[in-house]
């Protein structure tokens, strides 16, 4: 027996009392599903057309399918649907309903439910214990643009999962590639449907590129001043010459100064005395100068400002464990990736007035963060959007609707000359060997046979399960494999159709982890790092000191000076003049390169595939 009832409402318990009924007269109600990034289970109704006066107003309600074999103790319920379109013939004795076993606003509650497996930039450590760094590797936002929220089979690339609907609760739930949620025995495969293909299986050696581009960059102001003192009796020079906020320190060095600040200028305690021969002084050649030098003290500070642009470039090369069934030895690029940029957050959403698919104005909670004005808010008073952003309410400019919070970025610290042996590098490439590993056992999945069975020891199966098959074409007799496709047909007389992927993998054992080796989920690998090169210590700037800070010529030189210019008959002033006092600072350069590319490398251990299918006798 089979029954189409309606419900009250989509999430309406099922009860054998109520819903074993037919609202419509019924001959067949088949129902199918296939493996997509999205299982979307479905079913049909082929019914005694009630006109359409009679089926006019249905769409978009739910029925609940369900069946009662010999031996049921009950009924039992096969599926809960939303009818979608009407039929497009309405003119024949029958007509056929199809309904999607899907909940109301299907698209929210799959981002919603996308959403708690999507992990932010966090801290990260890649010493933790595999389970506490599962998520942040399964999940990476340097991989997703900002769309990815829009995207709920994203979420999976990472994972060896898809996401399915649930036929019965209408819940979404991820079922695994090769791993079925319960397995069936089929030992009555019909002979004449029974067909096997050899699919494209993976190339010895798969390989995966990320491209991870940034640019180093280290501005600021050094974290202390240094101080100076200077006797001279050429201070009005030396002060005349003092550098303003932004002079260059040399000639393109990338060095300023941010400041110079003459913090004390004192007569001299001492009295140079010195004859005065000069015929230039006449009547008074033969007589003594007195003059007094200053004491000048002052404190300066550097600025640097250094760029340079950098690129990593990550192989990651992964065979896999699978049966030689084409002896193909090739390698073989699946994907060339290149990640976000690693000092913007990508993670926070932009701010926005309005909505930018209902044009609705924006309702922001308290604790919503968004980016604007280059920077990351958070929402500390609930409102409406403004026409523009405003950290005041424009109209109480004593009310303060946003605080600046920390902007998550994967690499904050932009001085930094290296990323993929960073901790974030190494969470990156254990996403990225993820990914990859998904897309071998993917491929892996190699053998497609598909058959027709009895309704009657099919009617469980799903795509959420492995289906083992007794036939005698097999090698050994039989074979497992993931469900990716049925159609049963509740109709006695007709059989399930069913296709089922094997993966051929050699049945070895998982790797095990030596002492050099690192892992992430069931993947052994081990990374080898490029050379690096830093023509400059970014993250020393700050504290980094002049190779000159000599000054030259002070009061005692100059004193020297003219004391031998007075003995020699010269004019001792013009001879200290010639001297003035200099302060010399100098700078190594920032030396800055067109582009510093580093390459690294990640060699996978065989990556591990269930054998679930023998393709020769003698393996």
């Amino acid at each position: 027996m089979k029954w189409l009832a309606k419900l009250a409402a989509w999430n309406t318990p099922y009860d054998p009392s109520i819903h074993c009924k037919n609202d419509f007269e019924l001959f067949d109600a088949p129902y199918l599903e296939a493996e997509d990034d999205v299982i979307v289970p479905y079913f049909k109704a082929e019914i005694a057309n009630p006109g359409i006066a009679g089926i006019g107003v249905l769409p978009g309600q739910y029925y609940v399918l369900s069946e009662q074999w010999p031996g049921d103790p009950l009924p039992v319920e096969k599926a809960r649907g939303r009818l979608s379109d009407l039929p497009s013939e309405l003119g024949a004795k029958t007509c056929t309903l199809e309904f999607f076993c899907l909940p109301p606003n299907e698209d929210d509650v799959l981002k919603a439910e996308a959403d708690t497996l999507r992990v932010a930039e966090v801290p990260y450590d890649p010493e933790a214990a595999p389970g506490d760094r599962e998520a942040a590797e399964c999940y990476d936002p340097l991989f997703y643009n900002a769309d990815a929220v829009d995207d709920p089979a994203g979420v999976l690339f990472a994972r060896p999962e898809v996401w399915r609907w649930n036929e019965r609760t209408l819940a979404p739930e991820r079922v695994h590639l090769t791993d079925g949620a319960t397995e069936h025995r089929v030992a009555m495969a019909l002979d004449q449907t029974f067909s096997l293909h050899l699919l494209n299986p993976p190339k010895a050696i798969s390989k995966l590129r990320l491209m991870a581009n940034w640019t180093q960059t280290a501005r600021g102001r050094q974290t202390f001043n240094r101080l100076g003192e200077t006797t001279t009796y050429s201070y009005d020079d030396f002060s005349s010459a003092i550098p303003k906020s932004g002079d260059p320190i040399g000639s393109d060095t990338g060095w300023t100064f941010d400041d110079f600040e003459v913090t004390s200028v004192q007569d001299a305690s001492t009295v140079f005395r010195v004859q005065a021969n000069s015929p230039e002084y006449g009547d008074a050649a033969g007589g003594y100068l007195r003059m007094r030098a200053k004491t000048i003290n002052w404190s300066w500070r550097a600025a640097y400002s250094y760029e340079q642009a950098r690129s990593e470039v990550i192989d990651i090369l992964m065979p896999a464990a699978a049966q030689p069934v084409l002896g193909d030895s090739k390698t073989e690029v699946v994907e060339q990736i290149t990640l976000g940029q690693l000092n913007l957050d990508l993670v926070t959403p932009e701010w926005q007035y309005e909505d930018p698919e209902t044009l609705d104005i924006m309702h922001y909670e308290v604790g919503d963060q968004v980016q604007a004005a280059g920077r990351v808010w958070k929402c500390i008073v609930e409102h409406d959007a403004q026409p523009d952003f405003k950290v005041y309410d424009q109209t109480d400019d004593a009310v303060i609707l946003w605080e600046q919070t920390t902007k998550k970025s994967a690499m904050p610290d932009i001085r930094v000359p290296n990323f993929a042996d960073r901790a974030r590098g190494k969470r990156a490439i254990r996403h990225g060997i993820r990914r990859l590993y998904r897309e071998v056992l993917k491929r892996g999945r190699a053998v497609e046979i598909s058959f027709s069975c009895p309704y009657a020891e099919a009617r469980f199966i799903t795509c959420r399960d492995t289906v083992r098959l007794e036939h005698g074409r097999l090698v050994g007799g039989e074979c497992v494999g993931k469900v990716t496709a049925v159609e049963h047909s509740l109709h006695a007389s007709l059989a399930s159709k069913i296709t089922i992927l094997c993966s051929i993998g050699t049945g070895a054992a998982l790797p095990v982890a030596g002492e050099d080796h690192q892992t992430t989920g069931p993947i052994v690998y081990t990374p080898t790092y490029g050379t690096l090169s830093t023509p400059v210590d970014a993250l020393a700037l700050a504290g980094m000191s002049p190779f000159s800070n000599e000054l030259v010529n002070e009061a005692a030189l100059q004193e020297s000076i003219g004391s031998q210019a007075a003995a020699a008959g010269l004019d001792p002033v013009k001879a200290m003049g010639s001297a003035p006092t200099r302060l010399e600072i100098g700078y190594a350069a920032l030396r800055e390169e067109d582009l510093l590319r580093r390459r690294v490398t990640v060699t996978c251990q065989p990556a591990f595939l269930p054998k679930q299918i023998n393709l020769s006798p003698e393996i």
